[in-house]
């Protein structure tokens, strides 16, 4: 199945459909979820881009969107996410580099970035600053 459209979750906080097999692209209404503190699309089978909007979800504490089939580059648009704990991206098809706007995620605990065999650079200097970060991981 996929996800057709989230514009009667309004006041939704926690969505979490891991494992769920779905397919497609994300829609681009999940803008309304101005609410939502933790997104879980682990482990299904979404593609296309990673809408730029979710760095516009303020309340974002943990977002999980690896693996998938997502592709392209990362949002720089998640460096707004300052409540941002958790970030799984790993086991996409992404590419380029690491965005620095990353290294105004001050609540940062843990980033997975690995197994997106076409991502490059290096890691943004400003992230190995970051006083709450514990993990980052990049590995093939």
């Amino acid at each position: 199945g996929s996800i057709e459209s989230f514009s009667s979750l309004k006041h939704l906080e926690y969505f979490d459909a891991a494992g769920n097999h779905l397919s497609g692209v994300l829609p681009n209404d999940a803008d309304v979820l101005s609410h939502l503190q933790g997104l879980y699309l682990n482990y299904n089978k979404l593609e296309g881009k990673i809408p730029p909007f979710i760095g516009n979800l303020t309340y974002l504490s943990e977002l999980g969107l690896g693996p998938n089939y997502f592709s392209g580059s990362l949002p720089s648009t998640f460096g707004r996410l300052e409540n941002l704990e958790i970030l799984h991206v790993q086991g996409n098809f992404l590419t380029g580099s690491i965005p620095k706007e990353y290294s105004n995620l001050s609540n940062a605990v843990a980033m997975n970035f690995g197994m997106n065999r076409e991502l490059s650079g290096s890691v943004p200097v400003g992230m190995c600053r970051l006083a709450t970060l514990e993990t980052i991981t990049v590995t093939d």
